[in-house]
């Protein structure tokens, strides 16, 4: 995660070919606490840079959410059901999830499920 770390301060998010810098991310990042900490502020003002994808961001911090902290998903890439599952998994504060992946230029989670043959979880109004 340390060269990960250089090589984002050298070169940006988007420094490496295809999306192997994010493949190094989501396989080390979102577990270690002080890379958490100095990646995710980072990215988010990346998105609006238009140099890291929303959704890539958006399955960091779930994966983080979920898989290490124990939680809910916070934008429903990541939830807690079976990746197959036709039912997504549940989201903490679903009222507002659309907001939140309208701020980080996600679609609706309504129309996420749609193109993943999945339905919303409980407790989701469009």
């Amino acid at each position: 995660m340390i060269k990960v770390k250089e090589i984002y301060e050298q070169y940006g998010a988007d420094s490496i070919d295809g999306d192997d810098m994010f493949i190094l991310m989501l396989h080390g990042v979102p577990e270690f606490q002080d890379m958490w900490d100095y990646f995710q502020p980072r990215l988010l003002a990346d998105i609006k840079k238009g140099k890291c994808y929303p959704d890539a961001y958006a399955l960091l911090f779930d994966r983080r959410r979920v898989w290490v902290e124990g939680k809910n998903s916070w934008y429903g890439v990541l939830t807690n059901a079976d990746f197959f599952s036709p039912q997504m998994g549940e989201i903490d504060d679903i009222e507002n999830v659309d907001k939140r992946r309208k701020e980080i230029g996600l679609c609706p989670l309504w129309m996420a499920a749609q193109m993943q043959h999945q339905k919303t979880p409980d407790g989701y109004k469009r």
